[in-house]
């Protein structure tokens, strides 16, 4: 729950499930703490006063998601998967997104875009786990 000036917004904590797995084991745990680092900035936004910490999850999060991001291409350019180019390019607008959420809140510092935020990071992030991961996954299990 986010709390700001007499309004509240109900976020679920994102639970991992089985069927959020790629079958790749150092691709799966790192999406694990993403979806950790996703339920942290749920939890610190709700006292949104705390900025300061709000911020600080979200350069780790910013920062562990390009870390992983790397991984996962390293991976598909050593195994030549044929879709690398447009996973490059989901990845990339994704932390291009996160920085504008990040300048947004920096500029207009208000609770909205928090929850922008983190409903976009939720949308994506799952969305991308299981359509594009999975396809990618498929196709490096095959190489491993």
């Amino acid at each position: 729950m986010i709390y700001t000036n007499n309004f509240e917004v109900k976020l679920d904590i994102i639970e991992w499930k089985d069927s959020y797995n790629v079958n790749i084991e150092i691709i799966d745990e790192h999406h694990k703490m993403l979806v950790e680092l996703l339920n942290l900035l749920q939890n610190v936004s709700s006292n949104y006063d705390d900025k300061t910490t709000v911020f600080y999850v979200i350069d780790n999060l910013k920062n562990y998601t390009k870390f992983h991001f790397t991984t996962e291409e390293n991976l598909m350019k050593k195994y030549n998967y044929f879709d690398y180019e447009n996973h490059i390019i989901e990845h990339s607008s994704f932390v291009e997104k996160i920085e504008y959420f990040e300048e947004k809140l920096n500029e207009n510092n208000n609770l909205f875009s928090i929850i922008e935020l983190i409903n976009y990071l939720r949308w994506w992030l799952l969305n991308h786990i299981v359509i594009s991961d999975k396809i990618m996954a498929q196709h490096l299990i095959k190489l491993l």
